[in-house]
């Protein structure tokens, strides 16, 4: 594992950048909200 891996309080794991994965699930909400309107407009045509 090179230091680059490692945070500054003794090794314990890689450091995350918080911005970026607050983007990474600002996208996977973003979707997962254009999957359900996909979802129900298609139940809706289906009943239509």
């Amino acid at each position: 594992m090179s230091t680059s891996d490692q945070s500054s309080e003794g090794g314990v794991g890689p450091i995350y950048d918080e911005a970026g994965f607050d983007a990474v699930v600002n996208l996977i909400a973003a979707a997962r909200q254009r999957a359900v309107q996909a979802v129900n407009t298609q139940l809706i045509d289906l009943y239509w």
